[in-house]
């Protein structure tokens, strides 16, 4: 190939890398490489599109949903590993979760499924309350959990005293504990990232669940249902989950609440600061996310005026 031919090539590619925001040695294994084969291999047809997920490339097409692997930050894998469990444990589960498929090669591993669409936020509460309840099938077990049964929230844990030292730490550990050891819960099967961008319908519309990859195979359930509404609550409003979850523990909170609701879950504050620590320490531990500092003060700050209220 001559050298204009070649920068007009880069140049297309270089174009094209800009709209899903990647870099060029990114654009040059997926257009070059991975999906080339895709094609040849028929896991993909024209037209598709193209999205960024966490370590993956999204590409939606009118025969399939595929996850492609760009980074050891994927959590292609783990899903998988999760499907595989789930479905080998409860075969019922298979009609609730994508039909996934491991594609494998040389520098190539994707998870592939039948072709997803979204359901639009202000239309998913149903959809969410049946899948939640089937999902959660059969009831969970009346049982309690110690922190040392709950690596996220002991990474959360970790999280606070990085961020504002061990007596802030010691308060919420403190609040978490009585929390598991007093607190309304089930102990179960729990998605861990359960909201409606994660709930989709196939061709013949049934709902699906994806993204199992935070999967807690003995979980807090409520957390999924409070997830669910602070997410729905910042489909609505743009306000990040902690500001919400901040008026909720200052008693500001009805929109939540009323979600809340429809699971059949009720709000406590132990609920609230138990779901903070635990969230933040799922995505410190899958996803390398970090907070800025006035987002977990709104939680903190209302943390301690509760506090505060209940000793007087």
């Amino acid at each position: 190939m001559s050298e204009q031919p070649r920068k007009a090539l880069l140049l297309r590619i270089g174009v094209r890398a800009r709209r899903v925001s990647l870099s060029l040695g990114q654009n040059v294994y997926l257009y070059l490489y991975a999906i080339p084969r895709l094609w040849l291999a028929g896991a993909i047809a024209a037209p598709f599109s193209i999205s960024r997920g966490h370590g993956t490339f999204l590409l939606l097409s009118p025969t399939s949903f595929l996850k492609l692997a760009i980074s050891s930050k994927d959590t292609i894998r783990k899903e998988y590993e999760h499907y595989l469990i789930l479905t080998a444990a409860q075969p019922r589960l298979a009609e609730l979760l994508p039909s996934y498929r491991l594609l494998q090669g040389a520098l190539f591993f994707a998870l592939q499924c039948e072709c997803l669409v979204k359901i639009a936020p202000a239309d998913a509460l149903p959809p969410a309350v049946d899948l939640y309840r089937q999902f959660t099938t059969p009831a969970a077990v009346q049982r309690r959990l110690a922190l040392s049964d709950c690596p996220q929230i002991q990474a959360g844990i970790r999280y606070i005293e990085a961020e504002f030292g061990n007596k802030v730490a010691r308060a919420t550990q403190q609040l978490v504990l009585n929390y598991l050891a007093h607190g309304k819960y089930e102990v179960g099967l729990a998605h861990g990232d359960f909201h409606s961008r994660n709930i989709m319908r196939d061709s013949a519309g049934g709902c699906r669940l994806i993204d199992i990859d935070c999967i807690r195979f003995q979980g807090i359930r409520e957390f999924d249902a409070l997830y669910f509404a602070l997410e729905q609550e910042w489909s609505a409003s743009g306000r990040l989950w902690t500001e919400t979850l901040g008026n909720c523990l200052t008693g500001a909170g009805d929109n939540v609440w009323k979600c809340m609701a429809a699971f059949d879950v009720a709000w406590s504050d132990g609920l609230g600061v138990a779901f903070f620590l635990d969230r933040l320490g799922q995505d410190a531990m899958h996803y390398g996310m970090r907070y800025a500092r006035m987002h977990l003060e709104s939680v903190l700050n209302a943390l301690t005026r509760t506090t505060a209220e209940h000793s007087e």
